[in-house]
């Protein structure tokens, strides 16, 4: 049946209803009527007392669509299938629920369906609630074959997203908080074994595994997208060490409170110099090497277990009158695994004119025994040639060849002499701060600390009273790995000033290594730029 709409005019009102068919449920004047239920209209498809046989491929009650197939060009601003308006009462009437849609259970077919969609946005302009009737999934959105887009997002009222989700299952939480969550469970650790000291990742927990299942490996680098992430390492095996090392690839350990403590007696019927964490052996006065006499010199007692660094501190640049004229320094050598190696000649300085006075140059390498100091020709045929310098070996604290801030210098002890000479020095020890002296050559670099200057009057030492020296914050970068350390200087002036004295450096560190030894063992990093920093 169709009902249609005529006009008696080409002009509508702005404000005109064309209304095809209207159905109202209404009491005329002032009758009164008691019904469970007004119905306005109902539509309602259905066999004449279920006779017959009802084929069809949809049964389909109402049926509702805007058609505007007018040859007349004309705008629409919106148009509605459906619209269902605010319900309309007088002050004398309660409703206690309103809907503007309400759909009975659906119960009869295999699949039911209360509401069903097809293509077309959905939009809710208040709050939504999932009142779930039966143990089934209450809410699920399916994404696109093709989806790029996020599939679910959580947008504030001027359309900012604070929280969203991508097609993978990623959420984002737009560098929001996560406040009051319980725990948080992660997957059994996926495995990534080292190829060339580096591994890939693509989740957050992970069983590192040596390489060609090697008994020990090195890993110095985590290949990963996601800058801000977590990750949690832990060894595939138990017969397998996996050795991390510290800033060799984008690795960085976190930083940890060490200390070293010495102790200290004077020798007896001694006074003088001494050292603590280390030591420097030079001589008081320079060399003078040309080319004649002396060439060389040598440092150190034959057989001595010095275990140094060969150091020079330079008078001033060096002088050739041709070619090329290099220091070297020739002795037996040994490392910090033990290796020890005989009749070794290792450049100290490649081009002596190169120098400026009071530069400071020693060998990566520790020397045992006697060693050697030579001028020796590189290139060309010099025929004068000199360097004046002072020299010796120098043993310093680096914490296992370390990184490392030092940070505190304290020292207890008690006297065994009176003493008005007394002092402690703690000496950073690089390449700066070094002095040449012809004669009376003091060695040592950067003084960190200084008792006499910190107590001024107050130190001398009293025979049987107790004394103690302390700095904190000293706060000073050591690279422990390249050549530097500290070393503490206690100069006496009277035989056994020092009965005994405890001394102890204190420092922050990030080690070199961190080892994956047993899988019970995890360890924690967090990525940041493209670096991972252990937490």
């Amino acid at each position: 049946m169709q009902m249609p709409v005529e006009a008696t005019s080409n002009n509508w009102g702005a404000n005109s209803r064309a209304i095809a068919t209207k159905f109202k449920f209404f009491t005329n004047g002032n009758a009164s009527i008691s019904v469970d239920t007004g119905v306005a209209g109902e539509f309602e498809v259905a066999s004449a007392d279920n006779k017959g046989n009802w084929i069809a491929d949809d049964a389909i009650a109402g049926r509702f669509v805007v058609d505007l197939g007018s040859d007349l060009a004309h705008t629409t601003a919106s148009a509605y299938s459906l619209y269902a308006v605010s319900h309309v009462k007088n002050a004398n009437i309660t409703i206690t629920n309103s809907y503007g849609l309400y759909v009975e259970a659906m119960t009869v077919a295999g699949t039911n369906h209360a509401i069903f969609t097809n293509a077309g946005l959905v939009e809710f302009n208040d709050a939504l609630t999932v009142d779930g009737s039966q143990d089934i999934v209450q809410a699920t959105i399916q994404a696109h074959s093709t989806q790029t887009a996020n599939v679910f997002e959580q947008q504030q009222s001027d359309t900012t997203v604070v929280l969203s989700t991508n097609n993978d299952g990623d959420v984002d939480h737009q560098e929001n908080a996560i406040l009051n969550f319980g725990q948080i469970a992660m997957k059994s650790a996926v495995e990534a074994t080292i190829s060339s000291g580096a591994i890939t990742i693509t989740e957050g927990h992970i069983r590192v595994d040596t390489e060609a299942d090697a008994a020990n490996d090195d890993l110095d680098t985590i290949n990963s997208t996601q800058s801000g992430e977590i990750l949690f390492l832990l060894p595939a095996n138990d017969a397998r060490t996996v050795r991390i090392r510290h800033g060799v690839g984008n690795i960085f350990l976190k930083h940890q409170v060490e200390s070293k403590s010495f102790s200290f007696s004077s020798p007896a019927g001694s006074s003088g110099t001494f050292y603590a964490g280390g030591y420097y052996n030079w001589t008081s006065t320079n060399a003078g090497l040309n080319e004649t006499s002396p060439t060389s010199v040598t440092h150190s007692a034959a057989n001595s277990p010095s275990a140094c660094h060969i150091g020079i501190v330079a008078g001033g640049a060096g002088v050739v009158d041709t070619g090329v004229i290099k220091l070297t320094v020739t002795g037996t050598t040994i490392d910090d695994d033990g290796n020890r190696s005989a009749s070794q000649t290792v450049d100290l300085v490649a081009d002596i004119t190169t120098l400026s006075l009071n530069d400071y140059v020693e060998t990566s390498e520790k020397f045992i025994g006697q060693v050697t100091i030579t001028l020796a020709t590189v290139s060309g045929s010099p025929v004068n040639f000199n360097l004046d310098f002072n020299y010796g070996c120098s043993k310093y604290e680096d914490f296992g060849n370390q990184a490392f801030s030092v940070t505190v210098l304290e020292t207890v002890g008690l006297a065994g002499a009176n003493d008005t000479g007394f002092n402690l020095r703690l000496f950073y020890h690089s390449i700066a701060g070094w002095t040449y002296a012809a004669t009376g050559f003091v060695p040592g670099g950067t003084v960190l600390a200084n008792m006499n200057t910190d107590y001024s009057t107050e130190q001398d030492l009293s025979n049987g009273e107790s004394f103690a020296y302390k700095r904190v914050n000293l706060n000073q970068d050591v690279a422990g790995d390249s050549g530097e350390g500290v070393v503490l200087e206690i100069t006496t002036s009277a035989n056994k000033a020092v009965e005994i004295m405890d001394i102890h450096f204190g420092v922050h560190t990030a080690p070199n290594f961190a080892y994956l030894a047993t899988t019970t063992q995890h360890l924690i990093f967090m990525k940041h730029g493209s670096n991972w920093l252990e937490l």
